[in-house]
């Protein structure tokens, strides 16, 4: 991958940075969903317990985008 482009209609943006951490992050964790979410069971158990077994996208590894994030006024 090597373009992600995301957009949202959020309103006034009392805090820009707050808003652009939130598309990242909403990001990250729609591509840990696309690229590793699955669910295990073994003998009718579910084998992922909660967050900390769940794979997710990390900062720094294979899918790390340079950041260029632009918020804009309609």
């Amino acid at each position: 991958m090597h373009r992600v482009v995301c957009a949202i209609d959020c309103g006034t943006a009392v805090n820009p940075g707050t808003v652009a951490q939130q598309m990242e992050s909403s990001l990250v964790y729609a591509l840990s969903a696309a690229l590793f979410g699955r669910i295990d069971i073994v003998g009718g158990v579910v084998q992922q317990s909660s967050f900390p077994s769940y794979p997710m996208v990390r900062d720094g590894g294979w899918c790390s985008p340079p950041r260029s994030g632009r918020l804009a006024s309609a």
